[in-house]
């Protein structure tokens, strides 16, 4: 599968521009993309995607070069312009989301390195979150930031 220019837009959070290319596969079993290479926010994600029966989807892999200024532009629209662009890092690291195609609650883990970006005030350290969307719940393990 080959896509590119496409808007994702949910709850707010809005990425445009997105590309991606995998290996799919369907069978009674669900659908599998194996071999993802997905590019948005100035970087990009590897990895592998299952839909168990059609109605779950757990997702893992890495995120690489992700521009902080970028990414909190997309993910909070409602930050003053200031503190969306005060900070410059990029991120990477393995990343996991699971939930259900019908509603229902989504989990996400994430262990991410932040290494000094250009301009504005470089930023570096390392988040490890996860964050379980039934309780609104965001819980941050051993993290730092300099």
């Amino acid at each position: 599968m080959n896509a590119s220019g496409l808007d994702i837009a949910q709850d707010g959070i809005h990425v445009s521009g997105v590309r991606a290319t995998s290996n799919v596969r369907l069978d009674p079993r669900g659908l599998t993309l194996e071999a993802i290479r997905l590019y948005a926010l100035g970087g990009h994600f590897t990895g592998r995607a299952e839909l168990p029966k059609l109605e779950r989807f757990v997702i893992a892999g890495k995120v690489e070069g992700i521009a902080i200024q970028q990414a909190l532009a997309t993910i909070a629209p409602q930050l003053p312009a200031q503190q969306k662009t005060a900070w410059s890092g990029v991120a990477s690291g393995p990343v996991h989301l699971e939930g259900s195609l019908t509603g229902g609650s989504i989990v996400a883990a994430a262990t991410i390195a932040v290494a000094p970006g250009t301009g504005a005030v470089p930023v570096e350290g390392s988040l490890d979150a996860h964050y379980d969307s039934r309780s609104g719940v965001l819980s941050l393990g051993s993290s730092h930031f300099s």
